[in-house]
């Protein structure tokens, strides 16, 4: 059997481009810090000594500029537990590509409670998730209501909220809520205000793609979700509701991306792209056709993307963070983890067929532990051991291997490269290229580049 091989093979270190006007840019990939921007001086001066081929240059750039090599790894992250919060199984659609478990789909309205987590539970679970903070030293909880819809069930996330703040304690309670976007904006919108829930939106392109997956009913009754979703975004904007898209990116809805972009930003929204999670792997011509796509996406951005707006915040690819070093695309099975409607704990949403116990009876940490044993989870729980092909790529730090689930399900083994590899390993290059030409157009409209670099 072939082994697979890294997507680059080359050395991971500092990465050095231009720009245009002798400005340029740096990337490590060694040790991710941000994009930094190199006015020309600057940047001359580093290829200069670079073209020397002098085996000192990397020390004489860290030591002459170290901004360039500061890495800025916020430490935030890893006091916080973050929980996705399965409140109701059940989806009033019935997405094609959908990857949670056993959820049940296309359900009534009337038969959601049976679906739901048991309102004699919330209390526990709240108790259970706030020791295992306090005892971990955490400073922070972070809810995540999912489903399913969890908008079906408003009256339950209402009741987790309550409990959550009731108690007067150090830890910090945030909440995140992920929708379809069908919900009544008038009897979610108190909900939202009164505990500042992040509210991340599903998409699927612009209305006729969207609602060509994303739709209620069956046959001549279907009915697509799009213009509820518009109405529910111009109804939260207005009350100044913070919003954010999550743009699932799929062979047929990927050039909807451009348009949606531009809608996404002429109203001051931010998006994610993910690339959808399916078991069969993706055909090699459509990596190629999706990696070139994207690859320009970017480079427009780069472009014409309003400075105001950062790439990272306002187009986000995967889990790409560019100012952190990583081993894993998210925190899954250490500070992330899943719960079932029936309290079972799992390393993540596509596990909750594998979830441990009962998080409402018994102790968090002790069900965390449980499931960080489980030989499927050792890969999760400690990435920094990974042997594989994605370990040896210079891109590793930043792109992570892709979501180690999707991995396992579409190829058997976590430990491999993404079935969407070609695709990751071809759109960074053109993603970090549109932050700093992003950020070059920025400096040089302000007329201002602090101490040389950004």
């Amino acid at each position: 059997m072939e082994l697979p091989s890294p997507f680059s093979r080359r050395q991971r270190s500092l990465a050095l481009e231009a720009l245009p006007d002798g400005y340029g840019f740096a990337f490590n990939y060694a040790a991710p810090g941000g994009v930094k921007l190199l006015p020309p001086a600057v940047y001359a001066k580093v290829v200069a000594r670079r073209e020397l081929e002098d085996p000192e240059a990397e020390t004489w750039m860290a030591r002459t500029f170290p901004a360039i090599f500061q890495n800025s790894r916020d430490k935030a992250a890893d006091k916080q537990l973050t929980v996705w919060l399965h409140v109701v199984n059940g989806c009033n659609f019935s997405c094609y590509y959908c990857y949670i478990p056993h959820l049940d789909r296309a359900v009534d309205r009337s038969v959601i409670e049976a679906r739901s987590f048991p309102r004699a539970k919330v209390r526990p679970l709240i108790d259970n998730l706030l020791a295992y903070c306090v005892g971990n030293g955490l400073e922070k909880l972070h809810v995540v209501f999912a489903g399913g819809e969890p908008t079906l069930n408003l009256p339950l996330v209402a009741e987790f909220c309550r409990e959550a703040r009731r108690d007067d304690h150090a830890l910090r309670v945030s909440f995140g809520m992920i929708s379809n976007g069908s919900f009544d904006a008038d009897q979610l919108f108190p909900l939202l205000y009164e505990y500042e829930i992040q509210l991340s939106l599903s998409v699927d392109g612009l209305q006729e793609k969207h609602d060509a997956v994303r739709f209620s009913g069956t046959g001549r009754d279907r009915v697509g979700s799009w213009k509820t979703l518009v109405h529910n975004v111009a109804f939260l904007r207005r009350r100044e509701i913070p919003l954010y898209f999550l743009y699932t990116a799929t062979p047929e809805n990927v050039t909807d991306l451009p348009g949606f972009a531009r809608l996404a930003h002429e109203n001051g929204i931010g998006f994610r792209v993910s690339l959808v999670r399916r078991r069969q792997p993706p055909a090699s011509h459509i990596q190629t056709e999706m990696a070139q796509f994207l690859g320009s996406f970017y480079d427009e951005l780069g472009e014409s993307l309003e400075t105001s707006l950062p790439v990272h915040r306002f187009a986000a690819f995967a889990e790409w963070d560019l100012y952190r070093v990583k081993y894993a695309p998210c925190s899954s099975c250490r500070n992330y983890f899943a719960i079932g409607t029936s309290g079972g704990v799992a390393s993540c949403q596509m596990r909750l067929d594998a979830a441990q116990g009962d998080a409402s009876r018994e102790s968090f940490r002790d069900l965390a532990r449980r499931v960080q044993s489980v030989a499927a989870s050792g890969f999760l729980a400690h990435p920094e051991q990974r042997q594989g092909a994605c370990a040896r790529c210079e891109y590793f730090h930043v792109c992570a291997g892709g979501c180690p689930q999707h991995t396992a399900m579409a190829s058997g083994e976590m430990d491999r490269p993404s079935p969407w590899c070609h695709v990751y390993g071809t759109v960074l290059p053109h993603y970090i290229r549109a932050v700093a030409r992003q950020l070059q157009r920025r400096v040089t409209t302000n007329m201002a580049v602090p101490c040389g670099l950004s």
